[in-house]
């Protein structure tokens, strides 16, 4: 696994979405319930990843 990949593994805010099934919790970001969410403390750094794959 790469750096890229391990900044969205293991925060300590992780909260697993209890809406999926359990063999997924996996403490991966895309799983926490806050995920994209106003709720996720990281929301800003998500969306700016967002932004660096949109075409100018």
């Amino acid at each position: 696994m790469d750096d890229e990949e391990d900044r969205f593994v293991n925060r300590p805010c992780y909260e697993f979405n209890s809406l999926l099934r359990p063999a997924w919790n996996d403490r991966r970001c895309e799983h926490c319930r806050h995920y994209l969410t106003a709720r996720c403390p990281h929301i800003d750094e998500f969306l700016d990843d967002v932004d660096d794959l949109t075409p100018e």
